[in-house]
């Protein structure tokens, strides 16, 4: 599984999420840190699911604790944005998740945790159903 994870360098540390990332056994983690969640826009959302990610996290300062003062708010209704953009291509929503950060990185490794579990139950049912589609609809399917 290929993650794609944001978070703000001013609310959380990259290498402690990094090491909590490493404890999850994701298989490939793409962390950005950046100056506020705030500056992640549509565009970084979606070539992240272009370049092959399967989800993506999103790690916000606190919404009270904000230098950005609406930063995370602004993030979040992005986020908000690629996943309906998700879902009208078939993805399905959940695939991007905003978490606060917290004083315990706990908190975001215990999300990225239930984000891959759901994800991989996800793909596994899509590929049985799949499988178990007759031939000629999966062929019409993939050349439609």
């Amino acid at each position: 599984m290929k993650i794609c994870l944001f978070y703000c360098s001013n609310g959380c540390d990259g290498t402690q999420i990094t090491e909590c990332c490493s404890k999850v056994g994701v298989g490939t983690l793409k962390t950005i840190g950046l100056p506020c969640s705030g500056k992640v826009n549509l565009p970084y959302l979606v070539k992240a699911f272009e370049t092959g990610a399967d989800a993506v996290v999103l790690v916000t300062c606190r919404q009270e604790e904000c230098r950005s003062l609406e930063g995370n708010l602004r993030a979040r209704r992005r986020a908000d944005a690629v996943d309906l953009l998700l879902d009208e291509v078939g993805l399905g929503t959940g695939r991007i998740v905003v978490v606060p950060a917290a004083d315990n990185v706990d908190e975001v490794c215990s999300q990225l945790e239930a984000l891959c579990s759901r994800i991989g139950q996800e793909s596994r049912t899509r590929h049985i159903a799949t499988r178990s589609e007759p031939e000629g609809l999966r062929m019409s399917r993939s050349t439609s």
